[in-house]
């Protein structure tokens, strides 16, 4: 069983772009973030995360809140990947899981991963954000997570396969009632 909503958010270290060390509360001490997992970087469904995430980013800052991703690609190819998708937040790097782990991210099978209920969904992803070289677990499931300024988990959102992605209204509800806080 992975995170609940008023759980604290485990504090571990990350790398980030500069392949300096970060803690998981520097990402919420100015504010709330929405923290995503992302599944290996050469994913399409990863890349339209990224995509959505990049989509929403201002709504998401009009609420005072930032994104923040995790990856478990090596902290060098960061820049790049975010300069490539011009993404306008920060990546971070969990190259041996412990941060997914902690998290509850889950791993999925390969049914949940690969299977046919995802088919319809790859193609689709597929021909809008295409296929990279894998950099990372295969099996691993993205999740979304919003965490106040004092380190509590405020929305969860586990997926039950790698198609799946998060509904932004809900992000947006959990960062809405943190304002009315």
């Amino acid at each position: 069983m992975g995170l609940q909503i008023g759980d604290e958010a485990p504090g571990l270290p990350l790398m980030d772009e500069d392949g300096e060390r970060r803690s998981t509360p520097e990402l919420w001490s100015d504010g709330p973030v929405v923290l995503l997992f992302t599944r290996h970087l050469g994913c399409a469904f990863c890349r339209d995360q990224l995509g959505q995430a990049k989509r929403h980013n201002a709504e998401v800052e009009a609420a005072g809140a930032r994104i923040a991703a995790v990856t478990m690609a090596p902290p060098s190819t960061l820049s790049d990947v975010r300069a490539s998708r011009e993404l306008p937040f920060s990546l971070y790097s969990d190259v041996d899981q412990q941060v997914y782990a902690a998290f509850g991210a889950p791993r999925g099978s390969l049914n949940q991963v690969a299977g046919p209920a995802v088919w319809g969904a790859g193609a689709s992803a597929l021909a809008r954000c295409g296929v990279g070289r894998p950099r990372g677990d295969l099996r691993q499931l993205q999740s979304t997570f919003v965490v106040d300024r004092n380190g509590r988990i405020q929305f969860v959102n586990y997926p039950r396969t790698s198609a799946e992605q998060v509904d932004y209204t809900e992000v947006m509800a959990a960062l809405a009632g943190l304002q009315d806080q």
